[in-house]
């Protein structure tokens, strides 16, 4: 991978002590200014600052997690945020086709639940996270279920519905309705929701933010059923399978047991639902990388995040078209459930020109 741009080096302080005083209900331009500072001097410190004044980096890919996930270290570039990922680019002569499963998770979860509105949603491309956020407020659905619903006159008076107005794509209580579903797939309870990624800039008390929560998983009854029942197994078979077959044997103590038997699932029992979950898209995607690679002598897989991928081959070779349908396939999670595994589709070329495919 090659780097272009020169980092720049500074400082950088902690920021989970101004989450949690925002999340107490404090709020200024102050405090914003600075959280953004340290989020910024983070990226700095955490990724940029390791690289120096090197213009290429050779990252370490093993598949070494117990999910099946893979790590990368030396430099730990799946977690780069989006804003300085344009600093690698292809090398000369080549392109990259990149490639990001669209909610992926959601779907595999969905399938698993037996959730047949949020399956049905996936199949026909509507709009899930404003189908989510009508759910939790009990608001009726837009005229249109696609992203239409939005901008198209057809849907106004359905906007106007909303108190305040539906703002569009952007509107908080959609962004809310994603965050909050993101943030519940795995926890325990509504009160798992404080801990969502990005929650801190939906300007919520954490009282309000469990509220949020409890009306989350309200509106989603299945999805409650399915992890207490996944639970219950994982502790009772002391492992835990993906939809493809792949075990993880699990440690299960007396302890587990005895806390289980109030209801609350331990450690290891919320660590077997996760492999279920994430093992199988682990397993999902090693299937598709090895497809691929395979299918295409010229391939070199430059990076592989969780739902995401990164290829790269010669600028000659025309390759979106062939490996478009391996990796948008079709999967049967259950006898009853199937998904399929849709993208989103760039390329970048050796400039660092990036180009949507479609």
């Amino acid at each position: 991978m090659r780097l272009p741009k020169k980092p720049v080096i500074t400082d950088s302080v902690a920021y989970d002590e101004l989450v949690k005083l925002k999340l107490t209900g404090v709020d200024s331009t102050v405090l914003r200014c600075r959280m953004g500072y340290v989020k910024a001097n983070q990226i700095l410190t955490h990724y940029l600052n390791p690289i120096g004044e090197q213009t290429r980096i050779h990252p370490s890919f093993l598949p070494t997690q117990a999910s099946g996930r893979w790590s990368t270290t030396e430099y730990p570039v799946t977690n780069w945020p989006k804003q300085i990922r344009d600093i690698v680019v292809p090398d000369l002569g080549t392109y990259w086709i990149d490639a990001d499963w669209d909610g992926i998770e959601a779907r595999v979860v969905a399938a698993l639940s037996g959730d047949v509105e949020d399956l049905k949603a996936f199949e026909m491309g509507w709009d899930i996270h404003t189908l989510t956020a009508c759910g939790m407020y009990s608001m009726p659905l837009p005229p249109i279920l696609t992203k239409k619903c939005h901008t198209d006159p057809s849907c106004e008076a359905w906007r106007q519905q909303w108190k305040p107005a539906w703002k569009g794509e952007g509107d908080k209580r959609r962004w809310l309705a994603k965050t909050t579903r993101f943030g519940l797939a795995y926890a325990v309870d509504e009160r798992g929701v404080v801990h969502a990624k990005g929650i801190e800039e939906s300007g919520l008390t954490v009282d309000k933010l469990i509220e949020t929560g409890r009306l989350y998983l309200s509106s989603k009854p299945l999805l409650r059923r399915w992890k207490i029942a996944t639970w219950d197994k994982v502790l009772r078979d002391r492992e835990a399978r993906t939809f493809l077959g792949r075990r993880r044997k699990l440690f299960v103590s007396a302890a587990d047991l005895k806390k289980w038997t109030a209801r609350i699932p331990p450690d290891c029992a919320k660590a077997g639902l996760n492999h279920i979950v994430q093992g199988s898209v682990a397993d999902m995607a090693n299937r598709c990388i090895i497809d691929i690679t395979d299918s295409w002598p010229q391939c070199v897989l430059k990076q592989q995040r969780h739902d995401g991928f990164t290829f790269q081959f010669p600028n000659e070779v025309d390759a979106w078209p062939e490996i478009r349908p391996m990796l948008e396939r079709r999967w049967q999670l259950t006898p009853e459930h199937s998904i399929t595994s849709t993208a989103s589709w760039s390329r970048i070329n050796e400039d660092g020109a990036t180009v949507e495919l479609r």
